[in-house]
């Protein structure tokens, strides 16, 4: 995702961690660089957008939680912010596609994988990076988390799945791919289905 010349720097001859650590955590890693010189600029202007990135790193949130966080006074101005980012395909909105009207259950999340990996390692550990070196902060930061990250990204691919074999015409019947919502009230607790194709008939 995001800026196709960045797999140029990949080295399939390294590592994971020599090509993270190297392309990302160092200061003049190539990818770093990249996305610092061609992305990060165009986003200086518009007020909280690194904190509001930051927030969203590997996840994802509803309005609530990032208006807490972001605009506790409700002065609307992460409602422009967010209309921008989703506007230039930045961040992206989510609705389950059994609940695509109701609010408490649209997420917004980073829609681009490279910003995605920038702003959940890299931009909160910059000040880390310069006082403890590379290797500490891959070691205490980001391995630790890498089954997490890669498992939260999985979900996407699965999506990409199904909606490429129906395009495709592998697939007949789907009418949705995306998430499903799942309202347990008798237990007094929800969750929500990574993946989920929508029948005629029900949902898979």
């Amino acid at each position: 995702g995001g800026l196709p010349a960045a797999l140029e720097h990949v080295d399939t001859s390294m590592s994971l961690a020599g090509n993270i650590k190297e392309l990302f955590l160092e200061p003049e890693g190539r990818v770093r660089t990249l996305v610092e010189r061609t992305i990060i600029q165009e986003y200086s202007r518009l007020g909280s957008v690194f904190s509001l990135l930051t927030i969203l790193g590997n996840g994802k949130r509803t309005y609530r939680e990032l208006r807490e966080k972001l605009d506790p006074r409700n002065t609307g101005n992460l409602s422009k912010l967010l209309k921008k980012l989703i506007d230039n395909e930045t961040v992206v909105c989510l609705h389950p596609i059994n609940r695509p009207d109701e609010r408490k259950t649209t997420f917004y999340a980073i829609s681009d994988n490279l910003l995605r990996f920038y702003f959940t390692y890299v931009h909160p550990n910059r000040s880390r990076i310069q006082q403890l070196g590379v290797d500490a902060v891959y070691e205490e930061f980001v391995q630790p988390s890498l089954p997490t990250y890669l498992s939260y990204r999985f979900g996407d691919t699965a999506r990409s799945y199904f909606s490429r074999a129906v395009r495709a015409g592998l697939m007949k019947g789907i009418r949705d791919v995306g998430t499903y919502w799942y309202d347990g009230r008798e237990r007094h607790r929800s969750w929500e289905f990574d993946c989920a194709v929508a029948y005629s008939d029900g949902y898979g």
